[in-house]
């Protein structure tokens, strides 16, 4: 929220209220619980999966199953990214040393250059 407050001058100043930080190095329980639903649920699917083929299910079948499993594993990447970047940015932002707060960054900017690279090449099916 900005609330421009009059300064002593009787110019605006825009004041920026940020939301309160868990201490760092906290580690929010809902994020791993959330993670694993969706690492559950990915592997229900792909147990799914392999009942599928050893039954002989149709391709159609095996691959509409197939899908949530990648749907899952999105998912599950994509939590696991957000609570490192939320876990990352606290770092930086409250870590008591500049050293811990550029090894923070640079860890950050490490997991982004992954998850791009990942996005980039998981876009289309490629020929084995």
């Amino acid at each position: 929220m900005i609330d421009p407050p009059r300064s002593d001058r009787g110019t605006t100043a825009a004041r920026i209220e940020l939301e309160p930080l868990e201490p760092v190095g906290e580690h929010d329980p809902r994020s791993s619980d959330e993670l694993l639903a969706r690492l559950s649920t990915a592997q229900g699917h792909l147990k799914a999966v392999v009942n599928m083929v050893t039954r002989g299910a149709p391709p159609e079948e095996i691959l509409a199953q197939l899908w949530s499993v990648e749907a899952a594993l999105s998912a599950a990447g994509r939590r696991l990214l957000l609570a490192q970047m939320r876990n990352s940015t606290q770092t930086i932002l409250r870590a008591p040393s500049m050293q811990e707060r550029s090894q923070e960054a640079e860890r950050l900017a490490r997991i982004v250059s992954l998850a791009a690279q990942h996005t980039s090449k998981s876009h289309g099916w490629k020929h084995d």
